[in-house]
């Protein structure tokens, strides 16, 4: 089978199967939406402020400093919601998943019943490995802070504010 092949093939599968990327695309979509418009919100809000202009006119990290330790306690529920619908699209996304796999290996067309059905079935398995996933990505983290995250900052001490404040940023 050629490339160009191939590709056809692709586009007539997933032509086939187009509700499927379409629920995932909503999901995303929704998602998206629920996250956005607090923080839009809150950001027009904080346009109007004073020190909005300083960061607008030049952005200097001082100035930012200054702006977040006057209004930073505003971002922390975005913040804290921000993160917990992060959570909640990948438990979605993991329960996709099955359904996913499920579609795609019985080469059937889309049906949302079946797809919802093997996202229940395989659910399980799957949030196994995301809890696996996790912890392999936790001990990534804590081996980042020993070996590049630790040594940085120590060096960074002995620096100007500028540099240190880009050996922060790096």
């Amino acid at each position: 089978m050629s490339i160009a092949q191939a590709f056809r093939e692709a586009q007539k599968n997933i032509w086939a199967k187009r509700g499927l990327v379409g629920v995932l695309y909503i999901t995303s979509i929704v998602v998206a939406a629920a996250l956005t418009f607090p923080v839009r919100a809150r950001l027009q809000i904080l346009a109007r402020k004073h020190l909005a202009a300083d960061l607008i006119d030049g952005f200097y990290l001082n100035n930012f400093f200054d702006y977040w330790d006057r209004y930073g306690d505003s971002f922390k529920t975005l913040f804290a919601a921000a993160l917990a619908f992060g959570l909640l699209y990948i438990v979605v996304n993991t329960f996709f998943t099955g359904g996913i796999l499920g579609i795609l290996a019985r080469e059937k067309a889309f049906n949302l019943k079946t797809f919802l059905h093997e996202s229940g079935t395989y659910f399980g398995r799957f949030f196994r490995l995301f809890l696996l996933a996790i912890g392999v990505l936790i001990l990534l983290v804590i081996l980042f802070q020993f070996a590049v995250a630790a040594p940085l900052a120590s060096y960074a001490k002995g620096l100007e504010p500028d540099g240190a404040n880009r050996t922060y940023i790096l």
